[in-house]
């Protein structure tokens, strides 16, 4: 079912997470805050302002103009629609957006030395993942071509076909990204359904175990304002194993979060990545370790700047990020086998690294 923030399905979802964990003797709290979806207002007004700049900037640079006024003109109107858009975004500039109620969810039986995080919310958009990932490659080429056209320029004017190669990007990246409002239209099954489900069946598999902690974030769509939250809370510096989008198809994908602190942290990443590599080898499947493609945005970035280090676990290829965010998300598209599959293997691996001595906290 659809899961946006501040929508009635969330409560529901939640409800059973709670009686689920609590039935296996977790302490559950849930920790209300405020959202908005500002971040993806302000996201929508760059990519509308990026896009017009880009269209206009075509006749700029072919007519004979002084080179120094174009190239001001601009950069001008680039730094307008970025303050412009960082402003929503930051909350320094009103938002037309009404704030939401989220909630985190917490469950422990002890002090954790490891957290099982997933996200619980979902949301719909006038793109696709794979749409944004395309935008924001798209944008950061027209953007440098950008910047070499206007050193030209300030010797005259360019050619058509020069300028038509660098504006083009920027207007089709622009109008993609200006469709990056929120809609609570999509079932969310492989983000993220999926890796609720798979932290439940890892948590149901180390239940025996007290240092194992459940974090389930709200607000994960927008902004990942619920780790947010969370991170700036948490008290000590504690690894996580974060499960964000599990498909039956394509690798698997393993990020590293190289979270700031001390070499210590470092030595858990890695310690937690090179676990779930292997267990996932000893079972058959291929791994790929490796750092999300721009546009991809997920918790464990938010927890790592925070310093707590860990790992992204997702699984899938360019047709999943084609249905995420969309109507097409369902869960025919995303049968359970893989997020229950993807959870025995972090519950293992995670038993491991804890038998071994994986203490987590400095």
């Amino acid at each position: 079912m659809p899961r946006l923030p501040g929508s009635p399905a969330l409560p529901q979802v939640e409800a059973r997470l709670v009686e689920r964990l609590a039935g296996w003797g977790f302490e559950v709290s849930l920790v209300p805050f405020r959202v908005t979806a500002a971040s993806l207002e302000a996201v929508s007004v760059f990519g509308a302002g990026i896009g017009v700049i880009g269209f206009g900037a075509f006749p700029l640079l072919v007519l004979p103009l002084a080179g120094w006024s174009v190239a001001l003109l601009i950069l001008s109107a680039v730094a307008t629609v970025v303050v412009v858009a960082g402003g929503i975004g930051s909350g320094r500039l009103p938002s037309r957006l009404e704030p939401v109620e989220a909630r985190n969810l917490e469950a422990r039986r002890g002090q954790p030395a490891l957290w099982l995080v997933a996200h619980s919310d979902s949301k719909g958009q006038g793109l696709s993942l794979l749409g944004r990932v395309v935008a924001v490659v798209a944008l950061a080429v027209g953007v440098l071509g950008l910047v070499a056209v206007l050193l030209l320029r300030l010797a005259g004017p360019v050619s058509s076909v020069a300028a038509a190669l660098v504006c083009a990007p920027i207007v089709v990246s622009g109008g993609i990204l200006s469709r990056s409002g929120a809609r609570d239209t999509s079932p969310g099954a492989v983000d993220n359904a999926t890796g609720m489900v798979a932290v439940l069946v890892a948590a149901e598999a180390l239940r025996d175990r007290l240092d194992v902690g459940v974090l389930i974030t709200g607000a994960e769509e927008y902004a990942m304002a619920g780790a947010r939250v969370w991170a700036a809370r948490a008290e000590t510096t504690v690894p996580f194993v974060n499960v964000d989008g599990i498909d039956v198809r394509g690798r698997y994908h393993l990020a590293p979060h190289r979270a700031t602190g001390s070499r210590h942290t470092d030595r858990v990443e890695r310690h937690v990545a090179h676990g779930i590599r292997a267990e996932l080898e000893r079972r058959g499947r291929s791994v790929r370790v490796a750092p999300f493609p721009p546009g991809v945005l997920v918790d464990g970035r938010v927890l790592a700047r925070f310093g707590q280090p860990g790992v992204t676990l997702s699984r899938g290829d360019a047709a999943t990020l084609h249905v995420v965010h969309t109507r097409r998300d369902s869960p025919h598209r995303a049968p359970i086998d893989g997020a229950v599959e993807a959870g025995r293997a972090v519950a293992a691996a995670v038993r491991l690294m804890l038998v071994d001595g994986l203490a987590g906290t400095p």
